[in-house]
């Protein structure tokens, strides 16, 4: 993977091990966060880092492939 790959692949990784955690932590044991908030803070930024990795994905993929 290149630099710029893996950073994004990290930050998904980040995000989504921070919005499971903290979604399982709200509707199982204790509502600490509004619904709202725990949508547009954590699972929209995780979707947003998910879609650039797989751009970058795309375009490294796209260079090897290239003769």
């Amino acid at each position: 993977m290149e630099r710029e790959e893996l950073s994004w692949f990290l930050a998904f990784i980040v995000l989504a091990s921070i919005t499971i955690v903290l979604t399982i932590y709200q509707y199982f044991f204790f509502p600490i966060l509004n619904q709202m908030f725990l949508l547009f803070i954590f699972q929209i930024p995780t979707i947003l880092a998910l879609i650039a990795w797989l751009i970058i994905r795309l375009k490294v993929y796209g260079k090897r492939n290239m003769p």
